[in-house]
């Protein structure tokens, strides 16, 4: 039962994951917790119930053997397959690929103690299980059950332990001190000791889409949940919270073209909509011509920014193009959608998707014979997940649309997940976690980050909390 002249402990304002790991993390200190998220009941999960990749370091292959059952199928590929990734390897990983603009202090925490929260998460409850397939440049196992048992056994978790939920309440404003903050909601005025901002990125804002990513952003389609629509941002500006991360940027991706609505945990119809297998090909524009490097790094590192390379191109679309052999390696998703046009000369497949047969025959040729001739660096890839010539009829051509999951842009925390001030100032009983804090994501992103992020600093918010 709630009660709005009790003090909370804390409030969380999110229930995703990292709002869920802040909440339990609170309530084994003995914190009364109230979590206000913005969507109906039947609808809570948020981004974090369609997901399923963690990464972490490892340094041994018992500190994965652990996280999955015993009887697991795949366990001896996993044996096979493994090679560790050390706390230096993913510290490398994700400064490379935001060009050294990850913050040094966020990302050290992040993979030095990463490791501890996965075993905190697995106290709870998570299991890991082996993938299907074991690709360079990702983690061999996954969240048992994908993003949306993860979410299960987090709420089922917190309601055990007493967290009480506010569903369907709108996050409006507040106000602080140094003694306690007042959260105003759509539901009444709520108050804390701590608050814990949990709400997300603003993926679902058109106008702040159209303000910090540009106007071609404005009408995207959205892989990421309706209900982020950036409140944590706007009282960021309001209260004069520091910015951080890469407003310009965001987690885009390659997408099927006939593309609808994902809500929390349509987890199966997320992974049958995404279109991951460009390296196996090449994608080409409307104009028949390429415009992206499928095979410059490995998947994990280049699709969460291909759909800001897609939206630039004309009309926003794209076209992925297999052949036989290649097809072979694809997604089931990939035939689910009558969206996957085939035919027996690349004429015809050209006509299939109203795109210039000259351009496209050219296209194929010269990366034919770039493949031939060694121009393509495929040093990085398995065997099994190289590309090959595209010469081997029937020819198979998907179209895609980029689909926004989240933006990189978020508010600047310490490594106690405390929000700092555009002066400098940093509140002792004010946080922030998940794809709300900034400062880790700068012009790409490395897949899995996401859930050990948000799982990290938002258990770390919940110890920080003082009462």
């Amino acid at each position: 039962m709630l009660n709005k002249d009790l003090m909370y402990d804390i409030i969380v304002i999110g229930a995703g994951n990292a709002g869920l790991c802040a909440t339990i993390s609170g309530i084994q200190r003995g914190a009364r917790v109230l979590v206000v998220e913005k969507s109906p009941k039947y609808l809570r999960g948020g981004n974090s119930s369609l997901t399923m990749n963690f990464r972490f370091p490892h340094t041994s292959i018992e500190d994965i053997l652990f996280l999955i059952d015993k009887d697991d199928s795949r366990r001896s590929e996993l044996l096979k397959e493994y090679k560790s990734y050390s706390p230096e390897q993913m510290y490398q990983d994700i400064m490379r690929i935001t060009k050294r603009q990850a913050s040094h202090e966020i990302l050290t925490c992040l993979v030095r103690h990463g490791f501890e929260t996965i075993r905190w998460l697995y106290s709870l409850g998570h299991r890991w299980e082996v993938k299907p397939n074991i690709l360079s440049g990702s983690l061999p196992i996954r969240i048992k059950g994908s993003g949306s048992k993860l979410q299960e056994i987090n709420f089922s978790v917190a309601e055990r332990m007493g967290a009480h939920f506010l569903y369907d309440t709108e996050l409006q404003d507040i106000a602080f001190n140094k003694e306690k903050i007042e959260v105003v909601t759509s539901r009444g005025v709520f108050y804390s000791r701590n608050l814990i901002l949990a709400c997300g990125s603003f993926q679902a804002n058109k106008t702040l889409r159209k303000r910090f990513l540009g106007e071609e952003w404005k009408d995207i389609n959205l892989r990421g949940v309706p209900f982020n629509t950036g409140k944590g941002i706007e009282l960021a500006l309001k209260h004069q919270f520091k910015l951080s991360g890469d407003y310009s940027s965001c987690h885009a991706t390659p997408q099927c073209s006939k593309f609808s609505e994902i809500l929390p945990g349509d987890n199966e119809k997320s992974q049958n909509n995404s279109r991951y297998a460009f390296n196996f090909g090449i994608t080409v524009n409307k104009k028949g011509l390429r415009f992206f490097d499928e095979h410059a790094d490995l998947p994990n590192f280049l699709y969460a920014k291909f759909g800001s390379a897609i939206i630039k191109q004309p009309d926003a679309i794209a076209f992925q193009i297999f052949d036989s052999c290649s097809i072979q390696k694809v997604s089931h998703g990939y035939f689910l959608t009558n969206n996957l046009f085939r035919a027996d000369s690349l004429r015809g497949l050209a006509y299939a998707v109203k795109i210039p047969v000259e351009n496209l025959e050219m296209t194929i040729a010269q990366f034919n014979q770039n493949f031939k001739n060694h121009r393509i660096n495929l040093t990085h890839f398995k065997s099994k997940e190289k590309p090959s010539p595209i010469e081997v009829k029937p020819f198979y051509i998907a179209p895609v649309r980029a689909g926004l999951t989240f933006c990189y842009g978020g508010i600047k925390i310490d490594s106690s997940a405390r929000i700092v001030s555009k002066s400098g100032y940093v509140f002792r009983n004010i946080f922030a976690v998940g794809e709300l804090a900034g400062g880790l994501y700068y012009h790409n992103y490395a897949g899995g980050t996401g859930l050990l992020f948000g799982s990290h600093f938002g258990r770390i918010a919940g110890q920080m909390a003082e009462w």
